[in-house]
């Protein structure tokens, strides 16, 4: 046979021909085990083996191979030397006893390699004798097994000796040295000696090569019909010195590769597609995948395809092991840090009333809380500090310390004076610098005259100097011997008045000259001119505070003072009157006109600087602690603190009292936003409105003042959404699927009924629309404007469900959008481009349609179940929320999921954006609905631009525990 197989098949037929037509014809036919397998594949052949088939013991004995040396030796008169046939038996005989005879054998195998040591005693014959030098010389039966293992290795090309060096190694069990365990071979399936289809064609060829060099021998499995393979003899791998350099080169690759062999079986056997299956607990972990990986990527022509299969589907399970393990690990630490962050935030909320340094505690541990769990509780705590913690608007940088700052009467200009006597006006808005001038000896007040055109300058030196704001031109200068603490100009700017040791001066201020000085009982702290002109003066006794028109030379108001007033000021409508109490740090705030005792504040720290704004009701107090604290007077509560690195030595109030300028040895005056501090009070960050049942619906007015409702019971309310009370409570005759308000504020609610959908406005009792639906409507939505209505229908045609977007005024329908799956619920944007549809499939899907074209624009896929989604105000973003009080934003453009956080605790059913987008207003099964910022980063990053510190390394300890420290705000020290 050759390996033509069109040539075989012709010599099989002819010969089954002769067999099947000849009566007189015998055949014998010898065949080796090895090749026994391959005659079974002719079946025609095959049958004639029942005819008489006789098997040849695989053993020989003694006597056999005694035979098998001498008898062809002496048919050609060769003599063997003495004792030669008894060392060619010692070699070819097995150690082992034949059980039966008792006696030992060899076993067929050898008979190739037998043959070739005598034929090389046949070559190297001596006068007709085969000697024992020429076995010894050529190796004896070992020997010729290596030398003919070599003669026929070197007649492969340099691929096919590749492959026939990895298919011995194949064939080959390691021994292991220390448990003196020899190699030994090993029978395999041909099948198994391929790495890919691509080769099978090349590796048959190299063993079939082997196989007829008698160095590999073929079978077929008895159990599986498949052809194995096997090398010859145990002697080739314990005499073929290539096969042992192999086997050492490659031992650690085969090490590894022997010892994942049976688990590759088991794990072929198994059931691929089920995720239980058996032989999943044979795949590589750990070290063995690791060292799996570092074989294919060494050794990957080596490695099969079965074997390849493995290795991915052990890389497979181990990385689905990590992400079960991951998800489960980000659990645990979600819940360890869900509980500290409540901790954090509940510890913060008891610093409620604490402010200077431990107002900034309260928000750094409030911002851990959110870091750690954004939570409605922990925004909550995070929102409550910062609504007293205000945000700076302006930072004008000096080379010095900054010790005055005033605002120009129309409020575009602010004036700035520094310890080394620089003066500064500044277009503040743009931090543009107009013009700057120095008063030699340093700066402690400025002040502008009611026109802006004059600015007076107190010197630590006793002088007092008059500039032209534009020019920066010096007009007058006043010394005094003694240090001033006040000056005030006449309301037209021709007359300054100031306080110096204890003495009221009225200077001319274009002449420069002298003109009075007053008498005033008692110690004049501060000087004032009203709006008719005359100069007032408060004065202190030690007891009292009185206040004096000196151009009368009469009092007008005095007060009961508890210490000695060390400065005071009067509010720029001259109604209030504000001491300050060196003795102990405390403000007293009078009604001038009534002589009513408003308020006392008293501080840690000595008071350096306070500012009426505009209409007396806001109080600004600096303190040597480096804050600011604004109050307001007419109910005595703390609004806000203004954070500084060094002490401020200055506070003024913008005229119209919507910004604060301050002053601080820091080197900056700050420009920071006032009013917001009166309403933003911690009850409105995050803001809850009550129901007695589960709220299924929100809208909000365009105004942004009123919310509308929807609960499980029906009812629709309508809140005020500043000041948190209900307005109204309706009750529809019928079932509510949909509210909003139209554009002129009226509240707008679509009845749903079994196939049709009224429209009704609430406001005027009227009916808008009424739009019949040929399918069953299960819910609805109205767009925020109430312009286009929105119906989910039941149908009864092969889609599950069927979305259709009516014009609510032209009565008229615009989209129908059939759909093969169930669909939970649906809304439109704002402007009724988009619609965004909830299905309850497996992948948790919002879809995103477009309703012009009716084309799919995307899946936003998420881990829960959808209970709601909105779209932002402009479309751009998506909101959405699950039954876990999950809710995520989503920018709809690139699908990308821009935040998640937890705001309820159970199952959210309604959620919207404020009008702005930076706020979301949610509903839960809880029967609440808050209103609060979706934006946890933006909250963190405004406080961190707000606070001047980070926890200290004790406070971390105190409140966080054995967490390693690091700072809450990376730009803070």
């Amino acid at each position: 046979m050759t390996s033509d197989s069109a040539a075989n098949l012709g010599r099989v037929d002819r010969l089954i021909a002769c067999l099947d037509h000849s009566s007189h014809l015998s055949l014998v036919l010898v065949l080796r085990d090895d090749f026994y397998s391959r005659f079974v594949q002719q079946e025609r052949l095959a049958r004639w083996l029942k005819r008489g088939l006789v098997n040849i013991s695989p053993l020989l004995t003694r006597n056999e191979v005694v035979s098998i040396i001498q008898e062809p030796a002496h048919a050609v008169g060769l003599r063997l030397e003495e004792g030669l046939v008894e060392i060619i038996l010692a070699d070819v005989l097995d150690k082992a006893f034949h059980a039966k005879e008792n006696e030992r054998t060899a076993g067929s195998t050898v008979l190739p390699f037998l043959e070739f040591a005598l034929t090389q005693l046949w070559e190297y014959r001596q006068d007709s004798s085969m000697t024992r030098d020429v076995y010894e010389a050529t190796g004896g039966v070992a020997g010729g097994i290596a030398q003919w293992a070599n003669q026929t290795y070197s007649r492969f090309d340099t691929k096919q000796q590749l492959l026939a060096r990895r298919i011995f190694t194949d064939l080959v069990y390691l021994g292991d040295e220390e448990q003196s365990l020899p190699e030994s071979r090993r029978r395999r399936e041909l099948l198994s000696l391929f790495r890919s289809e691509a080769e099978q064609a090349e590796v048959s060829y190299v063993v079939q090569q082997l196989v007829t060099a008698r160095l590999l021998t073929t079978s077929q499995d008895t159990k599986s019909r498949k052809e194995t393979v096997e090398i010859i003899h145990d002697t080739l791998l314990r005499e073929w010195s290539l096969l042992k350099q192999w086997m050492t080169e490659d031992r650690s690759f085969l090490l590894w590769h022997q010892k994942p062999g049976q688990s590759v079986q088991e794990w072929i056997v198994t059931d691929a597609g089920d995720p239980s299956r058996p032989g999943n607990d044979q795949l590589f972990t750990g070290r063995d995948l690791a060292a799996a990986r570092d074989w294919q990527t060494e050794r990957r022509e080596d490695l099969g395809h079965l074997e390849q299969d493995f290795r991915e589907a052990s890389k497979q399970q181990q990385e689905q092991e990590e992400r079960r393990l991951q998800k489960l690990n980000e659990e645990a630490v979600r819940q360890r840090q869900g509980v500290l962050a409540r901790g954090l935030a509940a510890q913060a909320e008891q610093l409620h009333d604490e402010w200077d340094d431990l107002l900034q505690r309260r928000v750094l541990l409030a911002l851990e809380a959110v870091r750690r769990f954004p939570h409605a509780e922990t925004v909550q705590a995070l929102s409550n500090g910062l609504a007293r913690l205000r945000r700076r608007l302006v930072s004008l940088v000096h080379e010095g310390g900054v010790t005055a700052v005033s605002f120009s009467p129309d409020g575009n200009l602010l004036a700035t004076a520094c310890l080394d006597g620089l003066i500064g006006i500044w277009q503040f808005t743009s931090e543009y610098q107009v013009s700057t001038f120095t008063h030699e000896g340093g700066v402690i007040e400025v002040v502008f005259s009611s026109r802006g055109h004059l600015l007076a300058t107190i010197g630590h030196d006793g002088s007092v100097k008059v500039w032209d704001t534009i020019s920066g031109s010096q007009l007058a200068s006043f010394p005094h011997e003694y240090r001033v603490i006040a000056v005030a100009f006449s309301p037209e700017g021709r007359f300054l008045a100031a306080i110096s040791g204890g003495i009221v001066e009225v200077w001319d201020v274009s002449s420069g000259q002298f003109l009075t000085s007053p008498s005033v009982e008692d110690n004049p702290v501060a000087v004032t001119f009203g709006s008719d002109g005359h100069l007032l003066v408060a004065s202190d006794s030690g007891r009292t505070v009185q206040i004096w028109d000196a151009t009368r030379q009469s009092r007008v108001a005095g007060f009961v003072h508890n210490g000695h007033a060390s400065t005071a000021i009067l509010s720029p409508d001259r109604r209030f009157l504000a001491t300050v109490s060196g003795e102990n740090n405390g403000v007293e705030v009078w009604d001038t006109s009534s002589g009513r005792h408003i308020i006392s504040l008293s501080h840690r720290q000595r008071v350096t600087s306070v500012a009426f704004s505009a209409g007396g009701r806001l109080l600004a107090i600096a303190t040597l602690s480096n804050i600011v604290g604004i109050w307001d007077l007419s109910n005595g509560h703390r609004l806000a603190s203004l954070l500084h690195q060094e002490v401020v030595t200055g506070v003024a109030f913008s005229p119209d009292g919507l910004l604060l300028a301050t002053a601080c040895l820091d080197g900056t005056a700050a420009v920071w936003d006032a009013t917001s501090a009166v309403s933003a009070t911690e009850e409105n960050h995050p803001r809850s409105f009550q129901h007695t049942e589960s709220v299924t619906n929100v809208t909000l007015s365009s105004d942004g003042r009123r919310l509308a409702t929807i609960s499980e019971d029906n009812e629709v309310r309508v809140w005020d959404t500043l000041a948190g009370h209900q307005l109204a409570a309706l009750h529809p005759p019928g079932r509510v699927i949909g509210i909003a308000f139209n554009s002129d504020e009226c509240l707008l609610v679509a009845l749903g009924q079994e196939s049709a959908v009224e429209v009704r406005d609430v406001t005027n009792d009227c009916q808008l629309a009424f739009l019949s639906d040929e399918d069953t409507i299960v819910s609805g939505a109205l767009s925020s404007d109430g312009h286009l209505l929105l119906t989910i229908t039941d149908t009864s045609s092969s889609y599950a469900t069927v979305l259709r977007v009516w014009d609510v005024f032209n009565r008229c329908l615009v989209l129908s959008l059939p759909q093969k799956d169930d669909v939970t619920g649906a809304t439109l944007s704002n402007d009724g481009h988009l619609l965004a549809v909830m299905s309850p499939d497996s992948s948790n899907a919002v879809r995103v349609w477009d309703i012009a074209s009716g084309l799919h624009l995307s899946s936003l896929q998420h881990q829960n179940r959808v209970t709601t989604v909105a779209f932002s105000p402009n479309g751009h973003l998506l909101a959405s929320a699950d039954l876990k009080g999950f809710i995520a934003v989503w920018d709809i453009s690139n699908g990308y999921r821009l935040t998640t956080f937890f705001s309820h605790e159970g199952a959210i059913t309604a959620v919207t954006f404020s009008l702005d987008g930076h706020l979301l207003i949610t509903a839960s099964k809880d029967k609440t609905v808050r209103i609060w910022p979706w934006r946890p980063d933006e909250l963190l990053s405004d406080a961190c631009s707000r606070l001047t510190r980070n926890l200290t390394l004790e406070e971390w300890r105190r409140y966080i525990g054995d967490e390693p420290y690091r700072r809450t705000c990376a730009n803070l020290p």
